[in-house]
This record gives structure tokens, C-alpha cells and sequence, in this order.
């Protein structure tokens, strides 16, 4: 049984956690209920930081701008974001290092419509309402689908809704369609409340999410800068080898059914690592963001950048 499997794995962390002599520090843990965020979910409450000596303070939000708050407050340590909310974060002039991206995908986020919707593609969602998170990744995807598209962004009405309401407001009508980052896509169609239209897919992005630690932390604590790098990695390693298991821990932030985690996990890749290609991607996001007037100038990448943790290598990959 997967639910002895997951015991066992926790148990063997907890008691591998009090061998080392290494002074436990609190790190404040900021991540999301989103399956991109399951690397963090899974280290955080499998045991996997706890077994690199850290005692975990965990706050779990709905979305990255969500996090940047507490972030900016000084109320977390550590932050898990997709790119939009992270360049956001560089330019609000928040302390921070971005310090490894721990997964991503552009099959994430999907655009879902009700099923008896006469939607049937893009262009038909002109004139329409379309739920999104403001200031979130997928709220940028937008624009990069209609560019592909060759649309005006401008003839679809955002509505701002946070991740959760989406499927209350699909299924009442308050919106014509939904564009949101999984696990909200599965949970709709496992309700039997909307079915796939498109994914990000089209736009050709990495989509990553990324980790941001303050600076004051990784100054004060450079060791548990690297412990928590090595509980993530490991916790990475678990997801991919142990899906099935490793959803029953995510079900635990999320509240999702692990069947339905499962589902949605195969939209994702997951590891901990970084490479010239997300640097550039966040670069192109910070010039997109000016471009749609979201920021006034943009903010020099490399210096909210710190690549000495991790060397570059290639994700994770999770088998469909």
C-alpha cells in the first residue's frame, strides 16, 4: 500500500534528521497549493528538510503575489513563484536571490470552459469574460497566446479572481473561461464542471518556478541555504521515482483527491537546478512585463541572480 510506503519514507526522515550535528535554524517557508509547487510540498511535510537538520515555519498562499507580500514584509525566508511574480518581485526592489528553479511546464496552465460551452477555440472567446489571477504567470501567458494568435488582448474582459474561486465561478456562469495553473484545471474536470479549451503550450515558454531567498537569510545562513537546496533535490527525486506516493503528501497541502494530484502532476517536470536558458527566459519575461506596461523600467536580472548553489544541468522528467 502506497499510504505504508509514504509512512515508512517519513519515518526514516524523522529519525535520520536527529543524526546530524548541525544546528537546526527555523527558515520561514513561503510556497503555493499549486502542483508546481509540489517539490516544496512534498520537502516541506515528506521530511526532506527536516532530514538536512532545518526546522520548517511552512506558509502555503494561492499564488505568487501572495508570497512577494510576505517576502517584502519580512515575514518568510523563502519563496516559491513562477517567473512572473519572481521578475516582479526583482523589480519591486525586494532582497532577494533567485537560487534554483524547482520545476515547471507549459502544459500547467489551461484554459477551461464549461462543458456545454459553444467555445471552441481563441478567437471565439473575443467579446467574452476570461478568469485569471492578476500579476500571475498565466495572467503574462495571456498575453503571450493572444500575441500568438495575433488577437488584441484588449478584447477579452479579465476578471481577477483568485485560483480557488475559479471553479465556483465557472460553473456559475460568472465567467465565460478560466485560465489558471493546475491543480484548478483537474479539480474542474474531476467536478465535471468545465473541460480543456488550449494549454500555454502554444506559447512555447519554460514557464519555471522558481526559489527566492531573502538576502538577510542567505547571508546569515549559507549552510541552510544548501541544505534546503539538498531536502528540494531530493524531494524532486522522490516525485519522480514515487508519483504515486508523493501524491498522497501533496494531497495533504492541497486537499486535492491523489488521483486527481497524480492527474495533474503529469503537466509538470520537476527538479532543482538552473541553466542559461530559464536566466534568459526571465530576462524575456522582464521585457515583456515593461512592454505591457506592468513595470516602469526593468530591473537588472543577474543581480537578483545567484547561480554559486547549484551548477547547471537538465531537469527532471516526469513520464506521462
Amino acid at each position: 500500500m502506497k499510504y505504508y510506503t509514504i509512512l515508512l519514507v517519513c519515518l526514516c526522515l524523522l529519525f535520520s534528521s536527529g543524526c546530524g550535528e548541525r544546528k537546526e535554524t527555523t527558515l520561514r517557508l513561503a510556497y503555493q497549493t499549486s502542483i508546481a509547487n509540489a517539490v516544496a510540498a512534498v520537502a516541506d511535510k515528506g521530511g526532506f528538510l527536516l532530514a538536512e537538520g532545518l526546522e520548517v515555519e511552512s506558509q502555503v498562499y494561492n499564488s505568487g503575489p501572495m508570497i512577494n507580500e510576505v517576502l517584502a514584509a519580512g515575514h518568510a525566508d523563502v519563496g516559491i513563484m513562477g517567473d512572473v511574480p519572481a521578475v516582479l518581485a526583482a523589480a519591486g526592489g525586494i532582497p532577494i536571490k533567485i537560487v534554483a528553479t524547482v520545476g515547471g511546464g507549459n502544459q500547467r496552465h489551461r484554459l477551461l470552459v464549461p462543458l456545454d460551452s459553444p467555445l471552441r477555440n481563441l478567437p471565439d472567446l473575443l467579446g467574452k469574460q476570461l478568469g485569471i489571477t492578476l500579476g500571475s504567470t498565466a495572467h503574462s501567458g495571456y498575453y503571450h497566446l493572444m500575441e500568438k494568435y495575433n488577437l488584441n488582448p484588449q478584447d477579452i474582459t479579465l476578471v481577477n479572481l483568485n485560483p480557488g474561486d475559479m471553479p465556483e465561478a465557472l460553473a456559475a456562469r460568472q465567467v465565460d473561461a478560466v485560465l489558471i495553473w493546475e491543480p484548478i484545471p483537474s479539480l474542474i474536470e474531476s467536478k465535471g464542471l468545465g473541460r480543456e479549451l488550449l494549454t500555454l503550450a502554444e506559447t512555447d515558454n519554460l514557464y519555471p518556478v522558481l526559489a527566492l531567498i531573502t538576502n538577510s537569510f542567505a547571508q546569515k545562513h549559507p549552510q541552510e541555504v544548501e541544505a534546503l537546496l539538498r531536502g528540494l533535490e531530493k524531494a524532486a527525486e522522490f516525485i519522480i521515482t514515487e508519483p504515486e506516493a508523493a501524491c498522497h503528501i501533496i494531497s495533504t497541502v492541497t486537499g486535492l483527491d491523489p488521483d486527481v494530484a497524480l492527474k495533474a502532476l503529469a503537466y509538470h517536470y520537476f527538479g532543482v537546478y538552473f541553466t542559461e536558458e530559464i536566466q534568459q527566459e526571465l530576462a524575456a519575461t522582464a521585457q515583456f512585463l515593461l512592454q505591457m506596461g506592468t513595470i516602469t523600467t526593468v530591473p537588472a536580472m543577474e543581480s537578483f541572480i545567484d547561480r554559486s548553489y547549484f551548477p547547471p544541468k537538465p531537469p527532471g522528467q516526469m513520464t506521462n
